[in-house]
């Protein structure tokens, strides 16, 4: 049986809201000869970030760390979703900056989650910055990172500036669509 068989079943352990399971899962199998990759911390990261359960996240991570293996884009994306979901957002933003500062480039999702995340909590200006950063790092906007932006505005109550995006969607040739 392979790494990719073992990744498969806690994914989907994992998936199912069975997380304990997985997690179970692959501390037996590792006593086995299991070599887990990136991947297989990966999805018990997203899994206890979905519980938020934050004790069982932190220990994953750190083990991952020990075990040799430097998060990449896919783990911060993780990470950072499971502290905005928890709206744990300054923690979210450290997050971030440690991404930064290893020169992992953040995705457009990653700059939509904290955009998102930070406009729900009235944290417009951050949430502007992070819109903003976007563009600076050469992504032109998609859709959902002005869905976000326009979603920042409402919570802040910024009906002129979410009208002003709406037409900048418009002038990029991208929206508005359903979900702004």
């Amino acid at each position: 049986v392979e790494g990719s068989d073992f990744n498969r079943l806690i994914d989907t352990l994992s998936k199912s809201r069975q997380v304990e399971r997985a997690q179970e899962v692959f501390d037996k199998m590792k006593k086995r000869r299991f070599e887990p990759d990136i991947k297989s911390y990966t999805i018990l990261l997203e899994g206890w970030g979905q519980e938020q359960n934050f004790l069982r996240l932190n220990e994953v991570y750190r083990e991952m760390k020990d075990e040799g293996f430097d998060p990449d884009v896919v783990t911060y994306a993780i990470l950072i979703n499971a502290h905005c979901k928890a709206k744990k957002y300054d923690e979210a933003i450290e997050l971030f900056r440690e991404m930064e500062a290893k020169n992992i480039k953040a995705t457009p999702h990653i700059f939509c989650i904290l955009i998102n995340g930070l406009g729900s909590e009235k944290r417009l200006s951050e949430a502007l910055e992070f819109f903003e950063l976007n563009k600076a790092s050469g992504f032109v906007p998609e859709a959902p990172t002005y869905n976000a932006l326009v979603g920042s505005y409402c919570w802040s109550m910024g009906m002129q500036d979410r009208f002003r995006v709406v037409d900048e969607m418009r002038k990029c040739g991208i929206g508005p669509n359903a979900r702004t």
